[in-house]
């Protein structure tokens, strides 16, 4: 509506044709231009937020799987009999050796967040929080291996 209100308007007051035309070409062009500019900085905004809550997810997954574990770390319970012992350690053996295999699965989350930092990603505060706390987690339970 505007482009016929502004063509009916220019024509009227002695604007060429010539005249009109470049200027719808060039309002077209800037707004076109301002649309590719703001479609490419959502979807660069759309593709770090899907990066982050992968990470996210990611840390609550390996926060919950050290929590469940934890358990197993911290207990002060050391058999009844031979039995019992022997079951203890049976399991005692298997998260030392799951939580030596998560290893890996911490420093991927690691990296990633430190990444993410480096490239001065949208949500890097919330991934200063994250990292350490899931590291101090990890390191607590080896500390509590390494006395038992």
């Amino acid at each position: 509506m505007y482009s016929y209100l502004f063509g009916r308007w220019a024509v009227s007051n002695g604007f060429s044709t010539n005249d009109i035309f470049l200027k719808f070409q060039s309002e077209l062009q800037r707004r076109f231009s301002k649309m590719l500019s703001l479609a490419s900085n959502r979807q660069h905004r759309l593709q770090e937020s899907n990066r982050f809550f992968h990470f996210l997810r990611e840390a609550d997954e390996i926060e919950d799987w050290i929590k469940e574990k934890g358990t197993i770390a911290t207990s002060e319970d050391y058999g009844r009999d031979l039995e019992h012992v022997e079951m203890l350690m049976k399991k005692f053996e298997d998260f030392t050796r799951d939580l030596m295999s998560s290893g890996e699965r911490v420093a991927s989350l690691t990296a990633e967040a430190q990444g993410m930092l480096n490239e001065n990603h949208s949500d890097s505060e919330v991934k200063k929080q994250t990292e350490p706390r899931i590291l101090a987690q990890k390191y607590l339970y080896l500390g509590l291996i390494q006395k038992k």
